[in-house]
């Protein structure tokens, strides 16, 4: 339609769907996704990614419409679903757009050099005696050989008009649109995605907020964060942008964080941690020089709980069976009924309502994308000596907590340990009449 935008094309398989097969695939092909309460739906998503590289349509597991493709790897469906997950039920806007295509004149209507290439195992092969006559410059092709073939195909195509193509800058574009919302940083650590809010202009007396959220969650700035400031949000190694770092991350992550924070140009740093975050916080705090210190439902433990709740965490390595994504649901959950989820009877247990199935699923989404990081994440952020840290800092520190058992009881462990004062207070942000506690340096 914009010839003039385009040097040449080379599709890999045409699609000429009948109305009848078109039909069937918009009936059965895309059902809804939603997150069911016991997780079931991870299960169903596992197995239907499965099916779909054995049956063409995947729900039509018939011999005549098993595919000529060896069985996908544990690797290659999870990284699949992955992508689903993250789609959500919007997977099926994506999909449904070429099933409703049904314009038979578009390969004739071509005015660009062209090859439509059909590999003899794709499904699509069969659709290469459905093409009408084509145009002069545009040539279609069945053959064999696989993808090996096709990019060398690809590849002559390429060689063969790239004279009269435009080139982009892609990496510089995409810095471009991200560099006020988002940001990649590259360290010697590892790789750090950071989601970035700056204030209109940007002054040496610029206070800069961070954001350390609990583990399994994703990153967030509070929409109470203050305008004028520079806010930022860390997505935690394997979370969100951030890749998955190699080395030690009890070091690397806080040496990470805090070179982001020069490449930024950060001053006067007020931390804000949550949950399992709060030894990185106050390592962090140490080594940014910070200027104030803010824990949320600090979780510090002994050993023995460290070690009692390290065993409790789910294995994340992929599955064949997807079963890996089932842990991570199951975990997930537990964690809105119990905590610290150590033990799960009547002490530890919140006489909450079930959390909804859509709370659940963004969390285990973080979790399976996190995978085996997940458990080193937790083991690095117990282990930590939070208290070191803490005790050395000559920055405000302040420890906030609800008035809920376990969570007050480690809350106060920790505030005493650092020689803190206790004061009771109402948290901003919460519901009314819910009572939360803090202690000040």
């Amino acid at each position: 339609d914009y010839p003039q935008r385009v040097a040449a094309l080379v599709c890999d398989g045409y699609a000429r769907f009948s109305t009848t097969e078109r039909q069937k695939l918009l009936d059965g092909y895309l059902p809804p996704f939603e997150p069911q309460w016991d997780g079931g739906h991870l299960l169903w998503l596992f197995a239907r990614f499965r099916e779909q590289h054995l049956f063409f349509p995947w729900n039509t597991p018939t011999q005549a419409a098993r595919m000529a493709y060896p069985p996908p790897t544990t690797a290659r469906v999870h990284a699949d679903i992955l992508d689903i997950l993250d789609a959500g039920d919007g997977y099926r806007a994506g999909y449904r757009a070429p099933f409703l295509y049904d314009d038979a004149s578009a390969a004739a209507r071509l005015t660009v050099p062209a090859a439509i290439l059909y590999r003899a195992e794709d499904v699509l092969a069969p659709h290469f005696e459905r093409l009408s006559s084509l145009p002069a410059g545009v040539t279609a092709e069945r053959f064999a050989g696989g993808a090996s073939v096709l990019i060398e195909k690809t590849d002559a195509v390429f060689a063969q008009y790239a004279a009269a193509a435009s080139a982009v800058a892609s990496e510089a574009a995409v810095a471009h649109a991200q560099s006020r919302s988002r940001r990649i940083i590259e360290t010697e650590f590892g790789v750090l995605s950071v989601l970035l809010m700056q204030p209109e202009s940007q002054k040496a007396d610029t206070v800069t907020h961070v954001y350390l959220n609990e583990i399994g969650t994703a990153a967030a700035i509070p929409v109470d964060a203050p305008y004028d400031t520079l806010r930022l949000a860390v997505e935690l190694p394997g979370h969100g942008a951030s890749r998955v770092f190699q080395g030690a991350l009890d070091d690397g992550f806080v040496a990470a964080v805090a070179h982001a924070l020069e490449q930024l140009q950060a001053a006067h740093v007020c931390i804000h941690a949550q949950g399992s975050m709060a030894a990185f916080g106050c390592a962090l705090a140490h080594r940014a020089n910070a200027q104030a210190l803010n824990l949320t439902q600090a979780m510090v433990l002994d050993s023995t709980e460290r070690q009692q709740f390290l065993s409790l965490l789910p294995d994340l390595t992929p599955h064949s069976t997807g079963g890996h994504l089932l842990g991570a649901w199951n975990w997930v959950r537990m964690k809105f009924l119990f905590w610290p989820w150590l033990i799960q009877d009547a002490n530890a247990a919140r006489f909450d309502a079930a959390p909804v199935p859509l709370r659940v699923h963004q969390e285990a989404l973080e979790a399976v994308r996190c995978g085996e990081q997940f458990a080193a994440l937790w083991q690095a952020a117990l282990m930590l000596d939070a208290e070191k840290f803490a005790r050395d800092l000559k920055c405000k520190i302040t420890i906030e907590c609800p008035e809920e058992a376990q969570l007050l009881r480690l809350s106060r462990r920790f505030a005493t340990a650092i020689n803190l004062q206790k004061s009771e207070h109402k948290h901003p942000s919460s519901e009314a009449n819910t009572a939360w506690f803090s202690w000040r340096n």
